[in-house]
């Protein structure tokens, strides 16, 4: 997606949270990222490790990060060999914890873009160009004579460049090539050589605006500071985010037009249910379910093995379903793949894990409740005194790890304290 089709990134940044809203043609929030004080979003970010420890029948490692936080190393085959146990190594953060997992990091650097990669922290110092399996065998070789051709004098030796897709002419892979540089640029001129073995963070991931320009560089960013009074745009799409959080905790989800999916986690698996209730047009009922299957996938964060189960079709409503189905999950950044149907009939897809679950962000109480009381502070009008009505595990929160949150309020705050502490009691501001 991109401007073309009216895509639009609403930025909430509110004391001690950001929240990145994406929005398509229709309006539809499809997406929302995710960056707390207190949680904060590595996803995309570049650390050099020492390696703790090695699984290789798992394919795993394990490090910490500079600052304590624990990571898991996916290993190739072909970089075994790179992974020992005392070693340092560069590694990109590529997926958030989930189910008691932590963060989830590959071998060496990543800069992320739609159409390409900047590979940085080369193993050996030397410049690569790679190209995607994904590409047309047809247009390999030419594709990547052109590539090398083209960038090879723009890097340096430690820097290399993938290409994603063959969407993107080669008269583009310049320009692409630089935006990526300069992005990588804002911070590495302050930082040591990237082939220090010093155990640190090489570059944050830019954060949430910058990692999704990257992504949708044609899109219309939508934040605060754009407007010198709040406009109706910007508070309908920070309302679609909180809306979307509730929903997030519902595991029913009614369809357009008839019918309503289930959706719902176990440790090992999402499992998607079709339901057509009295809609005995399955043909409709499937293309509708494949275009919200894929929608509901991509804003709960969903991540993992899915299986999905429809009502029974017949072969040429599988094949329209499947079709359909493959196309709306191409449209998420994160390439979900159709692996095919089950013994047992059910539709099976891998989704590559990312960004946290939605349904894990807002079982995060009480911070979650707690900024929410602080985004509502912030947006006071006047610059008197607050005073934020909370309960008592919101104000212990706020005492303890969301002080930082507190303290980033611009106007006098005081906490006032109910005596029940329901959890799904939200906080107001006491007149």
């Amino acid at each position: 997606m991109n401007s073309k089709t009216g895509m639009k990134i609403f930025l909430d940044a509110g004391p001690g949270q950001e929240r990145l809203g994406f929005f398509d043609s229709n309006n539809k929030l499809v997406e929302v990222w995710f960056n707390a004080i207190h949680r904060p979003n590595f996803i995309g970010s570049i650390h050099r490790v020492r390696i703790s420890q090695v699984f290789e029948k798992q394919y795993r490692a394990s490090a910490s990060l500079v600052c304590g936080t624990m990571v898991s190393i996916r290993i190739r085959k072909s970089e075994k060999a790179i992974v020992k146990q005392g070693k340092t190594l560069i590694i990109t953060i590529t997926a958030a914890p989930r189910d008691g997992k932590p963060w989830q990091a590959i071998p060496g650097g990543q800069l992320f873009a739609r159409d390409m990669i900047l590979l940085a922290g080369i193993q050996g110092s030397k410049m690569t160009f790679q190209l995607s399996s994904k590409i047309d065998q047809k247009n390999y070789d030419d594709l990547k004579k052109s590539l090398f051709d083209t960038v090879s004098s723009l890097l340096p030796n430690n820097l290399g460049i993938k290409l994603l897709n063959d969407c993107l002419e080669p008269d583009n892979f310049r320009e692409c090539v630089i935006k990526l540089m300069k992005d990588w640029d804002q911070e590495l001129a302050e930082m040591l050589d990237i082939n220090s073995e010093s155990i640190r963070q090489i570059y944050s991931g830019g954060g949430l605006k910058r990692r999704a320009l990257r992504l949708y560089p044609e899109a219309e960013l939508i934040e605060e500071d754009s407007f010198s009074s709040l406009s109706k745009d910007w508070f309908d799409g920070v309302e679609a985010i909180d809306k979307s959080m509730d929903l997030a905790l519902s595991s029913f989800h009614k369809l357009p037009h008839g019918g309503h999916l289930w959706l719902q986690r176990t440790n090992a698996l999402w499992a998607v249910d079709v339901d057509g209730e009295a809609n005995n047009n399955f043909r409709n009922l499937s293309l509708t379910a494949a275009r919200e299957i894929a929608d509901q996938i991509r804003l709960r964060g969903v991540s993992g093995p899915v299986f999905i189960d429809l009502p029974r079709l017949n072969s040429k409503e599988n094949v329209s379903f499947v079709k359909a189905l493959k196309a709306h999950l191409a449209e998420s950044p994160r390439r979900p793949k159709y692996l095919g149907r089950t013994r047992g009939r059910l539709f099976e897809l891998w989704v590559p894990h990312g960004e946290m679950a939605l349904v894990d962000i807002v079982n995060d109480q009480p911070a979650q409740s707690a900024l929410f009381g602080l985004r509502m502070v912030a947006r006071e009008r006047s610059f008197k005194p607050v005073k934020l009505a909370v309960s008592q595990s919101m104000a212990d929160w706020l005492n303890a790890a969301g002080k930082p949150a507190l303290e980033s309020v611009d106007r006098p705050l005081t906490l006032e304290v109910w005596s029940s502490d329901d959890d799904k009691a939200v906080p107001w501001i006491v007149d």
